[in-house]
C-alpha cells in the first residue's frame, strides 16, 4: 500500500475568522479554500502556549511546552528531543521545510530534514538553502 504524501501547512498569523468566517466578511482565498477542501483540517485545534515557538514544540513532540523548558520563543527543539519530523524521516519519508524556522535548533536540523530553505536569523530578506547528506 502506498503511503500518502503529507504537507503540513502552518501559515504565520492568519486568524481563523479571516479565512473561515462568514463569506461576506472574510478574505477571498480561492486557492487556500480549494487546498483545504482536499485536506485534513483541524478546525478545533487549541494551542498549549500563547507564544508560537512553545506551541509548535508541543505540536511536533506531543509534549507540553514546559516538559522541555519551552517557555519562550528563544528555546527551540534541541538534539535529543524526539519530534514528528524525525519519525517521518525514519519511516522513509523525504522531509523538506521552507520558510521561517522557529522550531528546530540549527545544530541538529539535518537530523530532521533532508532539505530546508530558511530565513537566516539576523539577516532580513535573506534565504539560505541547505541539503543534508542523508537519503
Amino acid at each position: 500500500m502506498a503511503r500518502p504524501n503529507l504537507l503540513i501547512f502552518l501559515p504565520e498569523t492568519i486568524r481563523a475568522d479571516a479565512v473561515l468566517g462568514p463569506v461576506q466578511s472574510r478574505a477571498r482565498t480561492p486557492n487556500l479554500d480549494r487546498f483545504a477542501s482536499q485536506s485534513a483540517r483541524f478546525d478545533n485545534e487549541f494551542c498549549q502556549m500563547a507564544y508560537c515557538t512553545p506551541s509548535r514544540c508541543s505540536m511536533f513532540t506531543g509534549l507540553y511546552p514546559h516538559t522541555g523548558g519551552h517557555r519562550s520563543i528563544w528555546h527551540l527543539l534541541q538534539r535529543g528531543e524526539r519530534n514528528l519530523f524525525q519519525d517521518l524521516r525514519d519511516a522513509g519519508y523525504r522531509t523538506v521545510v521552507f520558510g521561517k524556522n522557529d522550531l528546530v535548533d540549527s545544530s541538529f536540523a539535518a537530523d530532521c530534514f533532508d532539505e530546508w530553505r530558511l530565513r537566516v536569523p539576523g539577516e532580513p530578506g535573506t534565504c539560505r538553502a541547505v541539503s543534508s547528506e542523508h537519503g
